[in-house]
C-alpha cells in the first residue's frame, strides 16, 4: 500500500516519509486505511511508539513522516538476538500496548516488521511500535478479518469482534517472541532454557480469557523472569534497555484496575 523514504521533519531532523505508492491513492479502501493510521497515531506520544511529526490527506498524495529508525526493524534479528535483547524488546512493545490500550485501541499487527529500532544517532533511541494502519477500537462489534496470519491470533483470524481486544495484541506479542528467538522448535527451546516457557505458552493460549489480563500483566511477569543466556549468542549486545524518559511509568497497569 505504502512506500518509504528518507526525508526531513521538523528542524531538519532525519524523518520516514510514508506516503502511497502512485496509482493507490485514488482506492478509497487503501486511502481509507492510511488515513486511519494517521488519525489513530498522530495521537500517540510515548518513548516506544514512532513519532508522527506531520501528515498531509491531500488527494493527490497522501503522506505522513515519522521519526527515522536507523536501526531498521526486527525482521533483520531473527534468530541472532540474544536473551537480553529479546527481552528488552519485548518489554518496550508491552510498555507500547499497555499505553495504547488504555486508550482504547488494539494495533492488531504486531510482528517485527513494525517493531523499529532506533540506534543511538537517533533522537530518540530504542524499539518503537509502528505502523498503526488496521489498529482497531475496542468495543466495536464488527471488524474485518484483517492483518498477517503468521502472528495473528484466533479470534482475529475468526473476525470474531467481540473477543477481541488487549488479548489480540498479546498472542502477537508471543509470536512475534518466538519467531525472535528462532521460530517454533528453536524458539521454544531457548525461551523455555530461560524460564520463559510458561510466559509464552500464556500469551499463546487459544482463548483469549485465558491470556494475560493486559499488556502491563505480560510486562510484569516478563520482567520477573531470571537473566540468563541461552546456547546461541550470535549477536551483539544492544543498548536497549526500556526507557526511563518522559512518558514512562513503571508502575503500569491494567486499564480499569
Amino acid at each position: 500500500m505504502g512506500e518509504v523514504l528518507r526525508g526531513e521533519g521538523p528542524l531538519g531532523l532525519p524523518a520516514a516519509i510514508k506516503r502511497m505508492r502512485p496509482g493507490t491513492e485514488f482506492q478509497d479502501a487503501l486511502r481509507q486505511l492510511f488515513a486511519d493510521e494517521v488519525r489513530v497515531a498522530a495521537r500517540f506520544v510515548h518513548p516506544h511508539i514512532a513519532l508522527i511529526y506531520d501528515v498531509s490527506l491531500s488527494w493527490q498524495q497522501p503522506w505522513l513522516a515519522m521519526e527515522l529508525a536507523s536501526g531498521k526493524s526486527l525482521a533483520m534479528r531473527v534468530g541472532t538476538c540474544t536473551w537480553a535483547q529479546l527481552r528488552a524488546w519485548m518489554c518496550a512493545t508491552l510498555e507500547a500496548l499497555a499505553y495504547v490500550h488504555a486508550r482504547g485501541i488494539v494495533h492488531r499487527d504486531i510482528k517485527p516488521e513494525n517493531l523499529l529500532i532506533c540506534s543511538e544517532s537517533d533522537p530518540r533511541p530504542g524499539l518503537k511500535v509502528a505502523d498503526f494502519g488496521i489498529a482497531w477500537p475496542m468495543g466495536h462489534t464488527r471488524a474485518r478479518i484483517i492483518g498477517t496470519p503468521e502472528f495473528w491470533a484466533p479470534e482475529q483470524a475468526a473476525g470474531d469482534a467481540r473477543r477481541m481486544g488487549a488479548g489480540t495484541d498479546l498472542f502477537a506479542v508471543g509470536r512475534t517472541a518466538l519467531y525472535l528467538a528462532g521460530k517454533e522448535d528453536l524458539g521454544r527451546a531457548r525461551l523455555e532454557s530461560v524460564g520463559a516457557g510458561a510466559w509464552l505458552e500464556r500469551l499463546l493460549e487459544p482463548d483469549p480469557r485465558d491470556r494475560h489480563r493486559c499488556a502491563a500483566d505480560a510486562l510484569h511477569e516478563l520482567r520477573s523472569l531470571p537473566e540468563k543466556s541461552w546456547s546461541y549468542e550470535s549477536a551483539a549486545p544492544l543498548s536497549l534497555t526500556p526507557s526511563k524518559g518522559p512518558g514512562h511509568d513503571l508502575r503500569l497497569r491494567c486499564p480499569g484496575v
